[in-house]
């Protein structure tokens, strides 16, 4: 039995398949539910409760939550002698993963077979397969339940770090546009994730976007300041501050892209420079010199 709650909840079993309206109701499907992101481990039947009547059960809840159960065997078929999917446990349920696979435990094992791995070749295809299982809303027939929200929140933590990862990876691989791809899809997730920035920069830096990773800089550290309050760290100021400093290629998209590198280039400094105390736009000129950056923005105002 193959329990999917990736998306509509449904149930893909060897006589069929069955969607979340056929499991008996929605309190037979969300105890399927809350069995599956267990991961095989017992749950209580005050945990079920808990859950299912949002910390409210009705003062007969033990009879109607068996029942539940009861009636969820039976539209799976596993009743009698052939119930092996839904395990009674003392006080409680657990979904027998022997019998039964379910796509986030396989999603979560995958993503921990990549993140013990981190060889850049090996990593990323066990990254890609595990993000290929992770379609659509998780438990997206719960969209108004607490618990499910729980859950969600989760998994969007884990997929920052797995877009994360496989950003690494194809930057480690010299796929800068895979590394972006994934470090865009991290970043929708959490705008916040100051080391996804830093691989963001260096792969559209190595796909010869130095413009757009300048810019990525401008981005987070505005996205810092406003909430959060604070600058990026020293590690992410160094790595925007080794790129202003590269010999860097004039921009391969031509006069356009050059413009745009050296207003943006232009705008960072100025930015910079107001920052420091006692100091304006005045001392633009020499701070440039003085850092090496105005011969960059000199070439590539030439170029274009």
């Amino acid at each position: 039995m193959h329990v999917e709650i990736f998306g509509q909840t449904r149930v893909v079993m060897s006589h069929g398949t069955v969607d979340g309206s056929g499991l008996g109701g929605v309190k037979p499907r969300q105890i399927l539910e809350i069995l599956a992101v267990s991961a095989g481990s017992p749950v209580s039947k005050e945990v079920l409760a808990d859950l299912l009547w949002a910390g409210c059960p009705p003062r007969s809840w033990t009879g109607t939550l068996e029942s539940y159960v009861c009636l969820l065997r039976r539209h799976l078929g596993t009743t009698g002698s052939a119930c092996r999917g839904i395990v009674t446990v003392p006080q409680g349920y657990l979904l027998d993963l022997s019998s039964v696979d379910v796509d986030l435990t396989t999603f979560r094992a995958l993503a921990r077979r990549a993140e013990a791995d981190r060889h850049p070749a090996t990593c990323l295809p066990l990254v890609e397969e595990a993000l290929s299982l992770a379609h659509g809303d998780l438990l997206g027939d719960e969209m108004q339940a607490g618990w499910a929200d729980d859950q969600r929140e989760t998994l969007r933590r884990e997929l920052v770090g797995l877009h994360g990862l496989a950003a690494s990876c194809g930057l480690a691989l010299e796929q800068p546009d895979l590394a972006v791809r994934h470090a865009r899809a991290a970043l929708r997730r959490d705008p916040l994730a100051e080391g996804v920035w830093r691989t963001l920069m260096r792969a559209l830096a190595a796909a010869g976007r130095r413009a757009e990773a300048l810019r990525a800089y401008a981005e987070v550290r505005e996205r810092l300041a406003e909430e959060l309050g604070t600058d990026p760290s020293p590690e992410t100021t160094n790595l925007y501050l080794d790129l202003l400093r590269s010999d860097g290629a004039v921009p391969a998209h031509g006069a356009a892209e050059a413009r745009e590198e050296v207003r943006l280039l232009m705008r960072l400094l100025r930015d910079a420079v107001l920052a420091v105390p006692d100091r304006d736009v005045g001392d633009l000129e020499v701070a440039d010199r003085d850092a090496g950056w105005w011969q960059v923005a000199v070439r590539l105002a030439a170029a274009s």
